[in-house]
């Protein structure tokens, strides 16, 4: 089990990495892949810490977002486990200039 499946990670720049982490406890089946619904999300798992962490470098803010200065971003990263079961993790920020 997860401690957490949803996150608010706050204010982040553009173009500035931040290390996103999930704690597992327990037993963690073994994973066949993990996906995130953006490039600007790269997940890794450590089996010695039992961590999932997520490298987040969120991208330019979208044109007709400009003119207000920020965006509010969230992304999701999907693990599969080799038994072929799925969890989703998600993480929220406002993205600023």
């Amino acid at each position: 089990m997860w401690e957490e499946i949803r996150k608010y990670i706050g204010e982040v720049k553009v173009g500035k990495k931040v290390i996103v982490s999930f704690k597992h406890t327990g037993i963690l089946k073994d994973i066949k892949k993990m996906k995130s619904s953006c490039g600007c999300a790269k997940p890794k798992y450590s089996k010695v810490t039992k961590e999932l962490k997520v490298a987040y470098v969120p991208k330019a803010i979208p044109p007709q977002r400009l003119r207000f200065g920020n965006y509010r971003s969230i992304k999701k990263v999907t693990i599969t486990y080799i038994d072929g079961t799925k969890e989703v993790l998600e993480f929220e920020s406002l993205v600023t200039i």
